[in-house]
């Protein structure tokens, strides 16, 4: 489901407020939403996998840094491919991400993995494609679909930040009760 739509979001919104009661709530008190996209697509992976278990700030940060070492800000893939290791770490990503980073630039240079066919792929489909990379797990895949291709159906659901607001929302201690709540929304 594509983000471009406002109908599509308005029946989004619609369906969650009349399937649960806790959400319409919280829908109604936050108001709308917008879904700003990461563009290009491979900008968005890369940030989404900067900031795979960091605070905003540090990931904002670190990516700020990243971005300087490309004209334009912008970390084109055959860039990426072509700055080192070295260059990359020193802006402080673990050897992990850059390696990583370095990867799926090498991978899109040389036709091993594309955006544009990932773009135009079922949600599910686009998730077991990147968790093929080692480094990429669902929650940098759903980052991924939400702000890089404006999936609104997709949900992280090993985020932190979402378990303790859903633990607030519906009272729940632990998220042994979250796969009943996920189903509803």
């Amino acid at each position: 489901m594509q983000c471009t739509n406002a109908r599509i979001v308005q029946k989004a919104i619609l369906n969650l407020k009349r399937n649960d009661d806790i959400l319409s709530r919280i829908i109604d008190g936050v108001g709308s939403f917008r879904i700003q996209l990461r563009l290009p697509p491979f900008t968005g992976l890369v940030q989404a996998i900067i900031s795979q278990q960091l605070g905003e700030a540090a990931a904002r940060a670190i990516y700020s840094r990243f971005i300087q070492l490309y004209p334009n800000r912008n970390p084109l893939p055959s860039f990426v491919n072509n700055t080192s290791l070295q260059q990359i770490t020193n802006q402080g990503l673990s050897m992990k991400k850059a390696s990583l980073i370095k990867e799926l630039a090498s991978d899109i240079v040389f036709d091993n993995l594309s955006l544009d066919r990932l773009a135009r792929a079922s949600n599910g489909n686009v998730i077991e494609r990147l968790l093929r990379y080692n480094g990429i797990g669902e929650w940098t895949a759903n980052i991924f679909l939400i702000f890089s291709l404006g999936r609104i159906d997709a949900l992280p659901k090993s985020d932190l930040a979402l378990q303790r607001a859903i633990a607030k929302a519906y009272g729940t201690p632990s998220n042994n009760d979250w796969p009943s709540i996920f189903d509803r929304i």
